[in-house]
């Protein structure tokens, strides 16, 4: 009798007795039971149960709320209708969907500074194995508390992919990817794939793939990242924008094994930042769209007060950029190793730098190798 009501509680969940998802898992767990289930076929007036699923994100938390639950799960299919907003102080969450073709939540349309999922509050929350589609944005990140997004893709955003906000917002991105973000709307006029505003992130295996205006915007905050992938990255408009990576006034910048390629601007922009280390990274294919873009590694420090920054560039290689292929200039202590500029117009090197006794090359139709000493630069080419 006990296994007859089991398999009757499987079949409840759908696909005569089977799990939901394709890769015979229920949203990535073993099985059903301690889940607050939503179906887009659900009815929030439902218990939520195996069998009786939910209709919104929304109700599947008030649930939360009353059971004590922490896990919610997403049946298979396209949540149509606009924002799904998660907001909680105090509990640890979890939302899993199936996978990103399986699930997948659509945004409204038109409507800026809406995203189609929004995470709010100081709790803790995971979401995983989900596709965002369309709508002004994509999911908004804010309020503090620490959230972690796992296989995700986030697609054919309006204005920006996705956005990470708040000095006490703690975010870590692993196996996700953005693509397809257009050019912003109202009085938005640039979108970007992933935009980080004071917030603490780190990222690994994330792609930020045909987005326009920015790959990823930041101001402010810490990055961590590995394994990051930035591709065709496009101009919003003539001569506007079209940066792979931009970061400015950060606590730290650290990109390590990234890859970013055909930007219709810079390909790697950090400015005023107090701490930078730039790794093993390949910059290939920027282009020069208006008089002061095409450059593929750049590091400036503009009006920092205080002891200069460090900067760590070693073993970076530059390719086909459209200006200069490295550019490294203001007041900052600079150690490069290793790097590589080739198919490029060479390097610049700011003489007010301090840098550690290290050496470059760049090869190509304008080939001009360089040496660093601590107190003196070497042979530059074309100097900022």
């Amino acid at each position: 009798m006990h296994a007859m009501r089991i398999w009757w509680l499987l079949g409840m969940i759908g696909c005569s007795g089977s799990s939901p998802c394709d890769d015979g898992t229920w949203a990535g767990w073993k099985t059903p039971y301690g889940v607050v289930w939503v179906s887009p076929t659900g009815d929030d007036s439902a218990s939520g149960r195996a069998g009786k699923p939910l209709r919104t994100v929304q109700a599947a938390m008030e649930d939360i709320k009353r059971s004590r639950r922490g896990r919610i799960g997403l049946l298979p299919g396209v949540f149509d209708g606009g924002a799904q907003v998660i907001r909680d102080n105090k509990r640890s969450v979890t939302i899993s969907g199936c996978s990103a073709e399986e699930v997948v939540i659509q945004g409204n349309t038109g409507k800026p500074s809406t995203p189609t999922l929004a995470l709010q509050g100081g709790g803790e929350f995971v979401v995983q194995r989900l596709g965002i589609e369309g709508g002004s944005g994509g999911i908004t990140i804010t309020g503090g508390g620490q959230a972690s997004l796992e296989s995700i893709v986030v697609s054919e955003a309006e204005a920006q992919g996705i956005i990470i906000g708040g000095e006490d917002t703690v975010a870590v991105l692993t196996d996700v990817t953005v693509k397809g973000t257009k050019t912003g709307i109202g009085s938005r006029p640039a979108g970007w794939g992933l935009g980080i505003v004071g917030a603490q992130v780190t990222l690994s295996r994330v792609e930020l793939l045909d987005n326009r205006g920015f790959g990823l915007n930041m101001n402010g905050g810490t990055l961590d990242a590995q394994q990051l992938v930035v591709e065709q990255t496009s101009s919003t408009s003539p001569d506007r924008f079209g940066t792979g990576i931009y970061a400015k006034h950060a606590a730290r910048v650290s990109l390590s094994e990234c890859a970013v390629r055909d930007s219709d601007g810079d390909g790697i922009f950090l400015i005023d930042n107090k701490d930078v280390t730039v790794r093993d990274c390949v910059v290939d294919g920027t282009v020069s769209s208006r008089s002061h873009a095409g450059d593929g590694l750049v590091v400036r420090q503009v009006g920092t007060a205080g002891a200069p920054p460090p900067v760590t560039l070693s073993g970076n290689i530059v390719t086909n950029a459209a200006r200069l292929g490295i550019v490294v200039a203001g007041p900052l202590t600079a150690a490069l190793t290793g790097n590589q500029a080739d198919d490029s117009n060479g390097v610049s090197i700011n003489g007010h730098s301090r840098f550690a006794t290290e050496s470059a090359s760049v090869t190509g139709d304008s080939a001009h190798a360089f040496e660093l000493d601590e107190y003196r630069v070497g042979r530059l080419y074309r100097p900022w």
